[in-house]
């Protein structure tokens, strides 16, 4: 009925936005100044991602400390693998063109479970994220670890994808 069919589309419609105030509040503050930018172009718009990425590294001038500010941010709004706003790609795209030891190192020290990563499980998970080469050189803990992420997250898909990269 369609009092039903509004209610239900409001719900959605507070649950995105509930979302993206989760993506936000994460924003690092070194590139808040393209927020705007970032929410109406998204991770597919090499232009606004380039300049995230640079201002990113006059933030974080170490490799290390710039990938785990960005894992943590790509842990934040729907979390997903497929189907989450093009926005939420931004800090994943220049994740991508780290190399994957520094992703790796990121991650030592970190407590399991932490937003660093969980925005690793998201990152390595995702489609083509990583070439086979590189996915052989994470070491057998740290597959522990997102495999059991993965695994107590609740999110099928993600569960399904790291399986899928670790048995290859």
């Amino acid at each position: 009925d369609p009092l039903r069919d509004r209610e239900f589309a409001h719900a959605r419609r507070e649950f995105a936005l509930a979302q993206r105030a989760s993506w936000w509040s994460t924003v690092p503050e070194c590139v808040q100044s393209l927020a705007d930018e970032m929410a109406v172009t998204g991770h597919r718009t090499g232009d606004v991602v380039g300049r995230v990425a640079a201002q990113m590294e006059v933030a974080y001038q170490d490799d290390v400390q710039r990938c785990r500010a960005l894992l943590a941010w790509f842990s934040t709004g729907t979390a997903a693998c497929t189907g989450y706003p093009s926005y939420e790609g931004i800090p994943g795209s220049i994740i991508e063109g780290l190399p994957i030891h520094v992703v790796l190192a990121a991650l030592d020290g970190e407590p399991t479970g932490s937003p660093v990563w969980e925005g690793a499980l998201r990152h390595i998970a995702g489609w083509k994220s990583r070439a086979d080469h590189e996915l052989r050189r994470v070491p057998a803990d740290v597959w522990d670890h997102l495999l059991k992420l993965a695994r107590d997250g609740g999110d099928f898909d993600k569960r399904q994808r790291i399986e899928r990269k670790h048995a290859e």
